[in-house]
């Protein structure tokens, strides 16, 4: 195998540069649309480990306000994958 030109290896380095870049940006907007922020995933373990808990349990347990409660169970519930979150499994005031 002969060894590489300093033009081969500009040329693989600018190449290996623009698609660790394309990855980057493309890796960043699928987690944007699937990412949990840290409420959110302690809400779904918690109700995963508490099945039929209330609002109310919950934001004890996580040492929230109601209204952050009702607002982070309002983004799981809508979440498509979210089972868990069910509105008829965590009952609130709002429902």
């Amino acid at each position: 195998m002969t060894e590489p030109t300093p033009q081969q290896i500009e040329q693989l380095t600018r190449a290996f540069e623009r698609f660790t870049r394309k990855f980057k940006v493309a890796e960043a907007a699928a987690a944007a649309d699937n990412a949990l922020n840290a409420l959110d995933a302690q809400t779904l373990v918690f109700v995963g480990d508490n099945p039929g808990c209330l609002i109310g349990d919950v934001a004890r347990y996580l040492n929230v306000a109601m209204t952050t409660m009702s607002s982070a169970i309002d983004r799981l519930v809508k979440r498509p994958w979210s089972s868990v979150a069910d509105p008829k499994t965590i009952a609130g005031p709002w429902h």
